[in-house]
Parts: structure tokens; C-alpha cells; sequence
């Protein structure tokens, strides 16, 4: 059956979970060197790629909480936008870019910004309210 032969055949277990995790610096440098100067493209593609399906995401969230929240006849302005924030903040928890930070990411970093500024508007009347 054995050939005497006791070297691995393919890579160990360790070498291939290692390469199974998804870090995106290894990712960027695998495509540059297995694509020469169109990885660039590439990468560009896969960022446009992660902005649409980011968008889709949080519409998505935003669209199924207005139906929710209308069905259970709790609408307000005020508990749709924090509802449609926490999706907001969810979705940057699951889309947060790997290899490089983009255009896009960096302006929806101060559109947080601005919504939790407007979610302390929102909320510290109503503490204040509830602690007096």
C-alpha cells in the first residue's frame, strides 16, 4: 500500500485553513501577483461590488422595518430612523472593507457621524424627560 514514501503528498491542514481566512491584504497582494497591473481593476471591481451590495443591504433593512414597523402600528418618524441606524451600523459591521479603505466608505464614515449626532438629538429630550 505505502510506497515508503512519508512526505505529504499536498499541503497540511494548517496550510490550508490558513488559506481559507479571508484577510484582505493577502487577498489584495494574491490578485496583484496573479493578475499583474489588471488586479487594480479587480480589486476596484470587487469595491464596487461591496458598495452595491452594501446599499442593497441597508435598503433592504430600511424597506422591511417601514413594513414592519406599520404593521405592528408602532410608526413614528423617530423609531424608524433608530431602527434604520442600528441597520446602518450592523451593515458596516458586515461589509466593512478589507484591503483598502474607499472613497465611499469614508463618506458613509461621517454620514454615522451625523446620524448618531441626530440619535443623541433624538434621545437625550426623552431622557431627560424620563429622569425628571
Amino acid at each position: 500500500m505505502s510506497d515508503g514514501n512519508t512526505e505529504p503528498t499536498g499541503p497540511g491542514l494548517a496550510d490550508r485553513l490558513a488559506s481559507m481566512r479571508s484577510d484582505g491584504q493577502d487577498d489584495a497582494e494574491r490578485v496583484n501577483r496573479s493578475r499583474g497591473d489588471s488586479g487594480r481593476a479587480m480589486l476596484d471591481g470587487h469595491q464596487s461590488n461591496l458598495f452595491w451590495t452594501f446599499v442593497s443591504a441597508v435598503a433592504g433593512w430600511m424597506l422591511l422595518m417601514l413594513v414592519l414597523l406599520f404593521t405592528i402600528e408602532m410608526w413614528s418618524i423617530e423609531l424608524y430612523f433608530i431602527v434604520s441606524f442600528h441597520g446602518l451600523l450592523g451593515a458596516r459591521l458586515l461589509f466593512a472593507p478589507t484591503d483598502r479603505v474607499p472613497t465611499w466608505w469614508r463618506l458613509m464614515n461621517w454620514m454615522v457621524y451625523a446620524g448618531f449626532a441626530l440619535l443623541g438629538y433624538i434621545i437625550v429630550p426623552h431622557s431627560i424627560e424620563f429622569v425628571v
